[in-house]
């Protein structure tokens, strides 16, 4: 469904700062992943020196950005296979909470066992969530423990982000066929 992931992206990037980012107090922006580990090379259109360390962020393009969310983001979380807008959600969350949270926090969500990866398990009952357990998956977002310490800081900012993804998942009409 490549609809779906340039719809997804769209999105995402909707929510993330098209301009270098570096900001010395974000872990993502150093190559190490953690403040002042590293090199400070920043983030752009969300693709994160943390995540990408070999790449340049710097002069990150859009379209770079969109080949490696595809290929990093979108297919770990199996994004073709998931519904509209439970597949959105998780792709966002991978990407901007980094690798197995997402997946975990799905996992969670549905009462299943918690290994972080997107198996046919986990596929088949993403894709039959009501309406109340994709709202109880994206309101945990804000209350996942690698966010709370620096909440003050960019909470304003990721709140912004759900409700943008929950404001999609109500007005957009499912692209799958």
């Amino acid at each position: 469904m490549d609809n779906n992931f340039e719809r997804a992206f769209a999105l995402v990037v909707k929510a993330e700062t098209k301009t270098l980012s570096l900001d010395p107090k974000d872990r993502g922006n150093w190559t190490g992943g953690k403040v002042g580990a590293g090199e400070l090379k920043g983030s752009k259109y969300g693709i994160s020196a943390a995540s990408f360390p070999d790449e340049d962020i710097a002069n990150m393009t859009l379209e770079r950005a969109k080949f490696l969310a595809k290929s990093k983001y979108w297919d770990r979380v199996h994004g073709d296979a998931l519904a509209w807008p439970v597949n959105v959600y998780l792709f966002d969350d991978d990407y901007n909470s980094g690798e197995g949270v997402a997946v975990r926090q799905l996992q969670r969500t549905l009462g299943l066992f918690c290994d972080g990866v997107v198996g046919p398990i986990t596929v088949d009952a993403a894709n039959r969530m009501n309406d109340e357990r994709k709202a109880d998956f994206l309101a945990k977002r804000g209350f996942e423990e690698s966010l709370i310490a620096t909440w003050p800081r960019y909470g304003e900012g990721w709140l912004k982000r759900i409700i943008l993804l929950a404001q999609a998942g109500v007005t957009a009409e499912d692209p799958t066929p």
